[in-house]
């Protein structure tokens, strides 16, 4: 004899568990904030223990409809300087829409200063919080209940199907710098955008532990990138023979060098943060450290399916040196 089929915990359902009326339910799921922190625990307490699910995937899949994933990204990234428009995320966001195209998805890109307001009204069956700025709780937050997670740093979600990705920046600062050392430079800098980003500090404290182990080789410097020609000046003023620049792309780099009388590849040796095609047209073309977006975006639609299957956990993502000088 057939089993019969077990019905889906509904919002009802929570809401009778929990002690409240279904519309505190469904606020409280869905993050407003008139309600109390202990009624908004028993609630989820209660989804969780019910197995109820806010999203609507598993039914827009069964009956061919096109679900929507939203991305949350920051404009710093997007654009890290005025007019430079980044190479790594434009392509990235690119594979990641035609990715989720074949999974049934249509993909929302939100700005994560207009994310807290908008994600709490838009219908979505997947969040990925892309964005690395440092403080990302109140995005997480402005999430509904249940939305399965995928971001590429933050806080722990315990009460979603979540998982983390991110690339091991701490590791490349110090690839990049022994790669420099290799190159014959012995007294380095690196320069980093003045950002609250957690790749920022894991670059920074990467450099710094590789610094530590040669004491006086080198410094991090945080600054916003007009004061790229003028800190360049500084630098090679000081004798600086090794550059680690996640300021400026190699061209605006190199110029700057040249402003301040040093010759890129002979007499300072350089790596930039760039997966853009120009580095190796420069005269001589640059050495770069590239995080890869066609692999980084696969790594975000494998997490995509896996949260759907209400999965969790943490993919550390590839990069790749490329010496050219």
């Amino acid at each position: 004899m057939a089993q019969p089929h077990k019905r889906r915990p509904r919002l009802a359902d929570v809401a009778r568990a929990a002690g409240v009326s279904v519309s505190t339910a469904s606020r409280a799921l869905n993050g407003y904030a008139e309600i109390t922190a202990a009624t908004r625990e028993r609630i989820e307490q209660a989804a969780v223990r019910l197995g109820y699910r806010a999203h609507s995937t598993a039914r827009s899949l069964r009956v061919g409809d096109v679900g929507m994933a939203v991305a949350v990204v920051d404009a710093e990234s997007l654009n890290p300087a005025p007019g430079r428009v980044s190479y790594f995320w434009s392509r990235l966001l690119t594979d990641i829409t035609m990715g989720l195209s074949e999974q049934h998805l249509a993909l929302v890109t939100v700005i994560h200063d207009e994310a807290p307001a908008l994600l709490g009204t838009l219908p979505y069956d997947v969040a990925m919080v892309l964005s690395t700025r440092i403080d990302l709780s109140h995005v997480v937050e402005a999430l509904p209940f249940g939305v399965p997670l995928v971001t590429a740093t933050g806080p722990s979600a315990p009460t979603r199907s979540h998982v983390s990705l991110g690339h091991d920046y701490a590791g490349a600062a110090k690839e990049c710098l022994t790669t420099l050392a290799n190159s014959g430079a012995t007294k380095f800098a690196v320069l980093l955008p003045d950002i609250a980003h957690t790749h920022v500090e894991e670059f920074a404290a990467g450099a710094g532990e590789w610094f530590a182990s040669q004491p006086g080789a080198g410094q991090v410097i945080r600054a916003q990138p007009d004061r790229l020609v003028p800190l360049v000046a500084d630098l090679v003023a000081e004798g600086i023979d090794g550059l680690f620049c996640l300021l400026a792309d190699g061209s605006d780099t190199y110029a700057a060098l040249r402003a301040a009388g040093a010759e890129p590849g002979t007499d300072v040796h350089v790596v930039i943060l760039s997966d853009g095609p120009v580095e190796a047209l420069l005269d001589p073309p640059a050495t770069t450290l590239e995080l890869l977006p066609d692999e980084s975006a696969k790594a975000v639609l494998d997490a995509v399916a896996a949260v759907l299957a209400g999965r969790r956990g943490h993919t550390v993502t590839p990069y790749r040196i490329t010496e050219r000088c």
